[in-house]
């Protein structure tokens, strides 16, 4: 019933010089402005804080727009926004989320003087971002295990074979993969029915994940499946 942050309030908050200039030549090429939206909430682990996405993930790519994505922290209250990542028009890597220690985030970026998508961390200040692997790992949804820091769990996209895989951040190696189904047929641009990210997630207990899927009716299901115990090791 009450609008808490308005897309004005966020381009303020941001204060990227760089959004007056995209809106201008997409008015120029389009009549309209950007498709700005603020999306994808996550609660970090101790439930004082937040962070969430603010840009245009979800605009069809044949307008022309630039890549644009912030990440944003703020209390649970939604005061004291922080900007804590800017990663306007690169191509790779998708929504961020809170660790189990409720004060860093993780996701994916290109640590300075690198080329390659890496998995990465960013403390929800905007401080301290650093990279937690050097391989390069497709760029998805990372989470970390609750308990066992060590663990990763992400995902891949464009039909990849094993798209879901557990990283052992120690020997920085997958040790568990897997294939779920994304999409039924050709995914239009822009927002899909036939298409559903897999996001997958670890359970609280951390024994197993949650992930969605597209079964073969295209229809989406909320599924989950246990970690084999043998990578479960401290």
């Amino acid at each position: 019933s009450r609008l808490a942050l308005s897309v004005a309030q966020l381009r303020d908050m941001v204060q990227d010089p760089r959004l007056d200039a995209w809106e201008a030549e997409q008015k120029r090429k389009t009549g309209d402005g950007l498709t700005l939206m603020a999306y994808c909430l996550r609660w970090s682990p101790d439930g004082k804080k937040c962070m969430f996405h603010f840009g245009n993930h979800c605009v069809d790519r044949r307008r022309g727009e630039p890549r644009i994505m912030y990440i944003l922290t703020a209390n649970a209250d939604l005061t004291n926004v922080h900007l804590a990542r800017e990663q306007c028009e690169e191509n790779k890597g998708v929504h961020w989320s809170y660790q189990p220690d409720s004060r860093h985030l993780i996701g994916y970026g290109f640590p300075q003087g690198r080329q390659e998508l890496c998995l990465m961390e960013v403390g929800d200040d905007g401080t301290d971002y650093r990279p937690l692997s050097l391989t390069t790992h497709g760029g998805g949804h990372p989470s970390r295990h609750p308990t066992l820091p060590h663990l990763v769990l992400t995902d891949r996209y464009q039909g990849e074979t094993d798209q879901i895989r557990l990283i052992d951040l120690r020997e920085d190696r997958v040790v568990w993969a897997l294939q779920e189904p994304e999409a039924v047929g050709t995914p239009e641009p822009g927002r899909n029915p036939s298409h559903v990210d897999n996001h997958p997630v670890f359970t609280r207990d951390g024994k197993g994940i949650w992930l969605n899927r597209m079964d073969a009716r295209g229809l989406s299901q909320l599924v989950r499946m246990e970690i084999p115990e043998e990578v479960l090791r401290p």
